[in-house]
């Protein structure tokens, strides 16, 4: 699908890039971008409009804030949990902040938009990409019903640092207190990954999707699942990967490296509860607004209906723990989502 952008902010492209990609609701896409100024951008793309075919619209609107912080102008990756939006950024010394802004205090008119993101954590060793998922299993014990526990990771250079919040009750994410450091993981042999996205499996297990794109002459798009947690909530030594796929991406008007791929936007869009293969979709942009144009890929399965070819089973997550919330999604449904996108675009 391709978004006409002729009213996106004025960022300077050139070393400069869409950093980040989420959808929510039926509302809004959004974007984080980095600029040279003193301050990043979050824009906000209305997803009703002006449709010319199937495969382009004119958005009713295009609403633009700056990230908190002077200094703090790269936003990374971003990943929305329910009505909230988690948000790295980093300045020019590599240090970091986490944030998170209540996305309900948004209205499609613009008039409001978010003026007072939470900060949940200050001097990072960089911020460039980050993920958040609520759990039901932490060190062995469930989490009461009524509360929730957020996990929240925080990825750059290959190396992934997991911190876990206090108790809140349901809903209440923005109630958390300061977070508790987990564990640190490096990924060494599949790189750097430019966007992540925890979810909690049916079984309780906290795992993470990691979006990579590899330069191979031409760039090869990959998304690995991996599981970080045991069924019963302990982390595991390492993560355990479940299954890898390669995707095939469909470009706008820029071919090349500057065409969509999972080294700019990409994440995970959950619709429902995530039961489905049909609740999940792996999403990613180009790399900028070129002429006027904003590209984007929604990799969703093809209709209930049609015959889903799996790829091969994955490991058994551990048994044990009492299976998520409402929210948790199964680590097979996500395998058939990526196999049906797979056979889809290899068509």
């Amino acid at each position: 699908m391709k978004i006409d952008a002729d009213d996106w902010p004025d960022v300077e492209e050139y070393s400069n890039h869409i950093q980040g990609y989420a959808i929510y609701k039926d509302l809004f896409h959004i974007f984080s971008h980095s600029d040279d100024k003193d301050y990043g951008r979050l824009i906000f793309v209305s997803t009703t409009g002006t449709v010319t075919n199937e495969k382009e619209y004119t958005p009713d609107n295009i609403y633009t804030m700056n990230t908190p912080s002077d200094g703090y102008n790269h936003p990374g990756s971003i990943q929305l949990i329910g009505d909230y939006l988690l948000v790295g950024t980093e300045n020019d010394d590599d240090k970091g902040k986490i944030w998170l802004y209540d996305l309900t205090t948004i209205d499609t008119s613009g008039s409001q938009l978010l003026n007072n993101p939470k900060l949940l954590r200050d001097n990072l060793s960089k911020a460039s990409t980050v993920g958040v998922t609520d759990i039901t299993m932490l060190d062995g014990k469930e989490v009461p019903s009524g509360k929730s526990v957020y996990a929240i990771g925080v990825m750059s250079n290959q190396e992934l640092v997991i911190y876990t919040s206090n108790e809140v009750g349901t809903g209440n994410i923005m109630d958390i207190g300061p977070l508790t450091y987990r564990t640190r993981y490096v990924f060494k042999t599949n790189g750097d990954y430019h966007s992540i996205a925890f979810f909690c499996a049916a079984d309780g297990s906290l795992c993470m999707v990691g979006f990579r794109a590899k330069s191979t002459g031409s760039w090869d798009d990959h998304c690995d699942v991996y599981q970080l947690t045991r069924a019963n909530g302990y982390f595991r030594e390492n993560p355990r990967l479940l299954f890898t796929e390669q995707m095939k991406t469909n470009h706008g008007i820029m071919v090349g490296s500057f065409g969509v791929h999972f080294r700019w936007g990409a994440g995970l869009q959950i619709i429902g509860d995530g039961e489905f293969s049909s609740d999940i979709r792996l999403i990613a942009t180009q790399r900028n607004n070129i002429y006027g144009e904003v590209a984007i890929n929604i990799f969703a399965p093809k209709k209930d209906s049609d015959s889903i070819s799996m790829p091969p089973t994955p490991p058994s997550p551990d048994k044990g723990g009492s299976g998520c919330n409402a929210g948790g999604m199964s680590v097979l449904a996500l395998a058939a989502t990526v196999a049906v996108v797979r056979r889809k675009y290899r068509e």
